[in-house]
C-alpha cells in the first residue's frame, strides 16, 4: 500500500499543530492500516506494519515460526519453504513474510484514512486531558459552547470540558460564546470517556476567586477558615489573620469594597458576608449571625447546639429571609442555633436547640403570611 509522501507531510503538520509527536502519528497510521487489512482479509496471525517515510509505502508482514510439520498455516511455515526465502533459516527461527495483497492500497487507504483522523483526535484529546490534569484545583477561563441535556460544554485551552448540573450556579444562564471563569475541579470518567469537569458551584471556586483578588490570602497571611454557601444567593465566609496588624475582613473586602465587589460581579447576584473566625464557639456564632447583633450566647459543646439572645426587634434580621441567615450561620459554625429576643426565654430552663434554624425560618414565614393577610383584609374594608 502506498500513500503519497506529501499526504504524510500534511498529517505530520496537523499532528504537530495539535501537540502530537511524529512517533505517535506513525503508530496511529500503522494501527489504522493493520485494522483495514484485518477488516478485509481477517486475522492472518502475528501481523506487523512497516512504513517507508520517503515514498509513503506500507508493507504488511506476517511473523511465522519455522517448523518441521505445519499445523497452523497462519503462524507457521515449513523449514523447506522458509529456506526458499533464506537458506540460513532453521527450525525454531521466526521469519517475516510480506503478505501485502495486490490492489490493497487504494481500498485500504479509504478505511485507514478515517481511522487515522479518529485516532489523531483521540490522541489529541489524551494530550489535552494530560495538560489539564496539571491544572486541577485552579481557576481557568473558558468559553461556553452549548448545553446538552443540562450539561454545559465549555472550551478550555482547546479542550472540551463539562459542567454537569450539580456544578452549575442555580439560576445562572450560560449563553453560547460567553467567556467565564471556572474551577477545574477534576478529571473523571463521564459517559464512558475521561473528561475535565469544571464548576462554578464548588466552594473551592469561591476560595480561588478570593485568592486572585486578595494578596494576603495568596501569601498565607489571611486564611479562609470556613464557607457556608447557597450558590447564586448568599454566602458566609469566615476568615482569620495570622498577623494582628492585618484586619482579615478589611483585606478581603478591599478599598471601598473593591475586592469583594469583583468577586460578587463574577458570581452575579450572589451576596457575600465576610466574618471573623474565632476558636471560641460563642464568639464565632456571634460573628456568623451578623449583621444581627447578639447580646449573649450559650453553647453546649457536647451536643453542638447554641442558644442566642439578640436585641429586641432584630430577631427577623438574625433569622433572615426564609431562615437563610441563621441557616448559613449554623452551617458555617457546625452548631444547631436557637435564636430569641426574649430574655426570659433565653434565661429559662428550656432545652438548647429546641427549635432549629429551619423551624425558625418556617415560623417567621407564617408570621409574615399572617401579617399580609391582615393588611389585605384592612385594605378590602
Amino acid at each position: 500500500m502506498a500513500v503519497q509522501s506529501d499526504v504524510l507531510t500534511a498529517i505530520y503538520q496537523i499532528a504537530d499543530e495539535r501537540g502530537l509527536s511524529k512517533e505517535q502519528v506513525i503508530e496511529i497510521i500503522k494501527e489504522a492500516v493493520l485494522a483495514a487489512y484485518k477488516k478485509m482479509f481477517g486475522d492472518e496471525g502475528d501481523l506487523t506494519v512497516e512504513i517507508d517515510e520517503q515514498n509513503g509505502k506500507f508493507s504488511i508482514f506476517s511473523a511465522k515460526s519455522v517448523v518441521k510439520n505445519v499445523k497452523d498455516e497462519k503462524r507457521e511455515i515449513s523449514v523447506e519453504n522458509a529456506r526458499k526465502i533464506d537458506k540460513s533459516l532453521k527450525i525454531g527461527d521466526t521469519v517475516l513474510i510480506d503478505v501485502t495483497p495486490k490492489g490493497f492500497g487504494r481500498i485500504a487507504a479509504q478505511v485507514a484514512r478515517y481511522k487515522i483522523v479518529q485516532d489523531i483526535k483521540e490522541a489529541e484529546r489524551e494530550m489535552q486531558i494530560k495538560k489539564l490534569r496539571e491544572r486541577v484545583g485552579q481557576i481557568v477561563t473558558g468559553t461556553v459552547q452549548r448545553a446538552v441535556r443540562g450539561v454545559v460544554e465549555v472550551e478550555v485551552d482547546h479542550a472540551t470540558a463539562l459542567m454537569p448540573e450539580e456544578e452549575q450556579i442555580p439560576g445562572e444562564f450560560y449563553k453560547s460564546g460567553t467567556r467565564m471563569r471556572f474551577l477545574l475541579k477534576e478529571i473523571k470518567e463521564y459517559a464512558g470517556k475521561k473528561h475535565a469537569i469544571v464548576s462554578r458551584r464548588d466552594n473551592n471556586f469561591l476560595i480561588e476567586l478570593f485568592k486572585t483578588e486578595v494578596p494576603e490570602l495568596s501569601k498565607g497571611i489571611v486564611q479562609i477558615k470556613g464557607i457556608a454557601r447557597e450558590a447564586g444567593s448568599r454566602t458566609k465566609v469566615a476568615v482569620y489573620s495570622l498577623q494582628e496588624k492585618i484586619d482579615p475582613i478589611g483585606a478581603c473586602v478591599g478599598p471601598k469594597g473593591s475586592r469583594r465587589n469583583a468577586i460578587c460581579s463574577e458570581l452575579g447576584k450572589e451576596k457575600i458576608d465576610i466574618v471573623v473566625w474565632d476558636e471560641d464557639p460563642a464568639t464565632y456564632i456571634k460573628n456568623a449571625l451578623q449583621p444581627a447583633t447578639c447580646l449573649s450566647v450559650k453553647v453546649d459543646k457536647k451536643n453542638k447546639v447554641a442558644k442566642v439572645l439578640v436585641e429586641k426587634g432584630s430577631l427577623s434580621l438574625a433569622i433572615g429571609k426564609e431562615g437563610q441567615n441563621s441557616r448559613l450561620a449554623a452551617k458555617l459554625t457546625g452548631y444547631k442555633i436557637d435564636i430569641t429576643d426574649d430574655e426570659s426565654i433565653f434565661e429559662g430552663k428550656s432545652d438548647l436547640g429546641k427549635k432549629s434554624s429551619k423551624e425558625q425560618g418556617k415560623s417567621k414565614k407564617k408570621i409574615e403570611n399572617k401579617n399580609k393577610k391582615e393588611l389585605n383584609g384592612k385594605s378590602e374594608k
